[in-house]
């Protein structure tokens, strides 16, 4: 090989090679071999920190040089040269970043920073990273007006392109200062408000980051603290408590289709303004990933623009003026998330259910959802509104409520109130269900629930539905100047507390002698007579009721001498009866149901009074002279005296009590439930002719054994919740008939259990997804449901055609603490259209 080939080949390496020099501060108007197209630096300002690769090719020219001079610099010979990424990334430090390590503030990153984000938005570089734990940010100066709400300047800083910003050392804080390095604290920099002002009139703060105009792709921010040092104490009084100029993270303008904000381990943090503010004005995509929005003098999370979608997952939301405030939009979601310490939440959807999945809300002064939302919540000291502040006729609402005080008294658990005037919308499509209510183990103070809901205005009956399961308060409905009353179960068991009405209801005194006219609102209606004597009962029409509704009217004892009795006759206000009914004595029931058609009162079970126990001793004597030859003649017997011997009017088809005429052979039975006779419905299978119960097919429309418990056919949700019964069974079994789904896409059938009914477990797939067309049919076998943990059989598929089958197998085990309470068959997206799933029991 000769000298010159060994030049030549040198020089090619050279060329190739990066040049290894000193930091990049010292590189403008350097001397840099002409053959060196690539060179590493030590460091940026110095050696040691923003060591980096440049090159020298194509994209660099005198635009690049004086739009990012912290990025690129011109060598003695004028050639240009441009920091290079590497990974597809460049870093805050490779710009001139220097960190904050002592947390003196003395240095501001902000330059360093965006000239980053800059350069990596012009580059099309991927990914900006931050290598150290904390950096100073200053407020850049602000000239522009405070309302001129589309300039940039004055914005610590600012994301113009779709990129990833993330810590690269595991936690990175951004540290917002006021201009001169000092705490922001309750000034700002003196600025116009408007461009008509005279002389500065504002004040402005400039928050934290602004995200402006069309995001084209994904943007993610991933472990990164914004921290703003405003100390405010959530709603502060005060004209300076809100800033509309001092937001922590702002997403704002125009976003293409498929555009996408992620937030990954994200704390924003003391700012005047909105924590999180998104205005999109075109669709965007927004994931929250254990994020942690507090400490604020707006809301925590602002969401308000109709366009975009947001899904938060175990994120925090408070302390702040107001936890969430998503008031637009549709289909967004919240799981696992937390609103707490804040003066109010706002929650609410429009053309699509906003969901609520596990989430509690704590300390709030004003926890409102609105319209458009579905889902499970849990409450500790933040009382329920139904309806946005403002919002008239709140619709589309499906919740399940755990309600707790731990240091709130006096409140109800939910507030649902219509307006007066029928030329507004009433309240409609309404069902909540409040699991309990309870006051917090070891809670302060008197914190108890005045009542689990609280009632006013006009309600559509027909469409609004409220039911609870297990209560302690001092009333189960409060009603104030209400309209329409809505339909309203009676909660499964309610506890009055000390000073409390008989299990929840109202309660009335009544003269005998006079007519007392119901109003009722709530379920059981106690009426006590003031003495002996008849107070003869009806019904006002002051407001309508749902069709169906039942009320129970008891009765409370009397309070003198004699008998007292509480009578219902035909023809009295608001009644349909066939025959005088009377309640004769304390703790007598009457349950009646409303029926919309003519606004009439009906007995819903067959009689108003309890069969007392046998006294013996006052059985009346039988006469000798009707016993023949020591043989008791049934013929010759006297007819019992049965008030004598149970001491409370005769039950059943001996009472007259309005039982129907049957329309063929019928068993009476006592239903524990009504607390009253009833006739025995025949279930499939059964037959009942010529004084002969017949069973075919092993009874119940089962195997033998199975008892059916519950019927559900579902539609326009997407997940049905089935109790388990409570005792004397031990194996469950799910008929699953005909499911469908209105999904665009395949999605499929889930089941997860339950220990209370309310906290259910991650679902399991019934087997496969399967298109909208699909007809699920099969069954769910969970044998010893009361145990520990077992196994749950399953043999679900999709099955069009009758007769035909399909072999199926997507066993799974369990495990649930004190055994199964409930559960859950849901769709893995979209909602149930058809089909019928009913519950057995053996």
């Amino acid at each position: 090989m000769s000298a010159l080939d060994l030049t030549a080949r040198g020089l090619a390496v050279q060329a190739l090679a990066p040049w290894r020099t000193g930091p990049f501060a010292a590189l403008a108007g350097a001397a840099i071999p002409p053959g060196v197209l690539h060179l590493h630096t030590s460091g940026h300002h110095a050696a040691g920190k923003g060591a980096a690769l440049y090159a020298h090719d194509a994209a660099c020219d005198a635009a690049l040089l004086a739009a990012h001079p912290a990025c690129a610099f011109a060598a003695a010979d004028g050639r240009i040269f441009r920091l290079l990424p590497q990974g597809g990334a460049i870093s805050a430090e490779q710009c001139g970043a220097c960190g904050d390590p002592a947390l003196d503030h003395t240095w501001d990153d902000r330059p360093a920073l965006q000239a980053a984000l800059d350069y990596a938005a012009a580059m099309a570089i991927g990914e900006v990273r931050l290598e150290q734990r904390h950096y100073s940010i200053r407020a850049p100066q602000r000239t522009s007006p405070a309302d001129a709400t589309a300039a940039l300047d004055g914005h610590p800083l600012v994301i113009t392109a779709s990129l990833v910003l993330r810590s690269a050392c595991g936690d990175s804080h951004l540290h917002f200062r006021a201009h001169d390095g000092g705490p922001m604290g309750a000034g700002g920099q003196p600025v116009k408000a408007t461009a008509q002002s005279t002389g500065p009139d504002a004040l402005w703060r400039g928050g934290g980051i602004r995200v402006r105009g069309a995001v084209p792709g994904t943007l993610v921010i991933d472990s990164i603290h914004l921290l703003g040092g405003r100390e405010i104490a959530p709603a502060e009084p005060g004209e300076d408590a809100y800033d509309p100029t001092d937001h922590g993270l702002w997403l704002d303008g125009a976003a293409q289709a498929q555009a996408q904000v992620t937030l990954i381990g994200v704390e924003i943090a003391g700012f005047r303004g909105d924590l999180y503010r998104a205005d999109p004005a075109g669709p965007l995509t927004q994931r929250l990933e254990r994020c942690h929005f507090h400490i604020a003098g707006g809301a925590a999370l602002r969401h308000e623009s109709a366009h975009g979608q947001l899904h938060a997952g175990h994120c925090r939301f408070g302390p702040a003026a107001e936890a969430v405030a998503i008031t637009a939009g549709s289909g967004h979601t919240f799981a696992h998330c937390l609103f707490a310490d804040a003066a109010r939440l706002s929650v609410a959807g429009t053309g699509a259910f906003t969901r609520l999945e596990r989430c509690t809300a704590e300390r709030i002064g004003q926890c409102r959802i609105g319209s458009w939302v579905e889902g499970d919540l849990t409450t500790i000291d933040a009382p329920l509104i139904l309806g946005l502040a403002g919002e008239v006729g709140p619709r589309q609402i499906a919740l399940t409520l755990t309600a707790w005080l731990a240091e709130a008294d006096g409140a109800d658990a939910v507030t649902l109130t219509g307006p007066a005037s029928s030329a507004a919308p009433a309240p409609a499509q309404i069902a909540v269900h409040v699991v309990s209510a309870h006051r917090w183990p070891g809670a302060l103070g008197n914190a108890e629930w005045n009542a689990v809901f609280a009632l006013g205005g006009r309600i559509d009956p027909a469409t609004v539905r409220l039911s609870a399961g297990v209560c302690t308060a001092m009333r189960y409905v409060r009603a104030t100047a209400l309209a329409d009353a809505p339909f309203i179960a009676p909660a499964a068991r309610f506890t009055p507390l000390p000073g409390g009405t008989a299990q929840g209801g109202d309660e009335h005194s009544a003269m005998p002698g006079a007519t007392l006219t119901l109003e009722p609102v709530n379920p059981v209606q106690t009426i006590t007579p003031d003495g002996a004597g008849t107070v003869a009962l009806a019904f006002g029409q002051a407001h309508g009721h749902a069709e169906g509704q039942i009320v129970r009217l008891r009765h409370g004892g009397g309070t003198g001498e004699g008998d007292a009795i509480l009578r219902l006759s035909p023809g009295d206000a608001g009644l349909a009866l066939s025959g005088p009914i009377e309640l004769r004595h304390a703790g007598d029931e009457l349950a009646l149901r409303y029926d919309a058609a003519d606004g009439l009162w009906r007995p819903a079970t067959s009689c108003g009074s309890e069969a007392g126990e046998i006294a013996p001793a006052r059985i009346p004597a039988l006469p000798a002279s009707r016993i023949a030859s020591g043989t008791i003649d049934p013929a010759r017997l006297p007819p019992p005296e049965w008030d004598a011997i149970t001491g409370k009017p005769p039950f059943g088809l001996l009472a007259g009590a309005n039982l129907p005429v049957p329309d063929g052979a019928r068993i009476p039975f006592w239903n524990t439930g009504a607390n009253a006779v009833d006739w025995l419905a025949l279930g499939s299978g059964l037959s009942l002719a010529g004084g002969a119960l017949s069973a075919t097919g092993g009874g119940g429309g089962g195997s033998a054994g199975w008892m059916l418990v519950d019927t559900v056919s579902p539609g326009g949700v997407s997940a049905i919740d089935l109790t388990a019964p409570a005792a004397g069974y031990s194996d469950l079994l799910l008929a699953i008939e005909g499911l469908s789904h209105d999904h665009t896409a395949n999605t499929n059938l889930s089941i997860a259990l339950s220990a209370d009914g309310s906290t259910f477990a991650a679902p399991t797939a019934l087997g496969t997804s399967a298109p909208s067309t699909a007809s699920w049919h099969g069954a769910v076998q969970v044998p010893l449901f009361t145990g520990e943990s077992g196994m749950i059989l399953v043999s679900v598929g999709n099955i069009l055609s009758a007769p035909g089958q399909a072999i199926t197998n997507a066993n799974a085990a369990w495990r649930v603490s004190g055994g199964i309470a409930a559960i859950r068959i849901a769709v893995g997206a979209g909602y149930f259209d058809a089909g019928t799933v009913r519950l057995f029991a053996r």
